[in-house]
């Protein structure tokens, strides 16, 4: 029994050895979103110095240019919130994208079903997700 465990091992052993860790596809893919991700850093560090700019010009200000200072972050602040938001928004939706046919019924004839991308308004009464 341990000589059959041996060489089953070592077989398992040989066959992981002699397949690539990543294919070419895979490669490709984790170079492009290593530069996606340098790019994004970049825009971080760039926004990042942009916002330090206006909290060093808010907290030099008095009156009325503490203000608009003020708000100037406030509004920096809201538009970075949106930017997120909308880039979260898009990576969920890429995957999707990639994952379905290019034509697709919206409903089942014969059962009634409504695809996950309508909403439950466009539903036919009575019908539940």
């Amino acid at each position: 029994m341990k000589s059959i465990n041996a060489i089953m091992l070592t077989a398992a052993i040989a066959a992981l050895s002699a397949t690539p860790l990543r294919s070419e596809d895979q490669k490709k893919e984790m170079a492009c979103c290593c530069k996606d991700m340098e790019k994004m850093e970049v825009k971080m560090k760039a926004e990042a110095a942009a916002m330090d700019k206006l909290v060093e010009e808010m907290n030099a200000s008095t009156g009325e240019k503490k203000m608009e200072a003020m708000a100037a972050i406030i509004n920096k602040m809201v538009q970075g919130k949106k930017a997120m938001k909308d880039k979260m928004a898009g990576m969920k939706e890429k995957p999707k994208a990639e994952a379905k046919p290019e034509k697709k019924e919206k409903h089942d004839k014969h059962e009634g079903k409504v695809d996950d991308d309508e909403t439950a308004e466009a539903a036919p009464a009575g019908h539940k997700h």
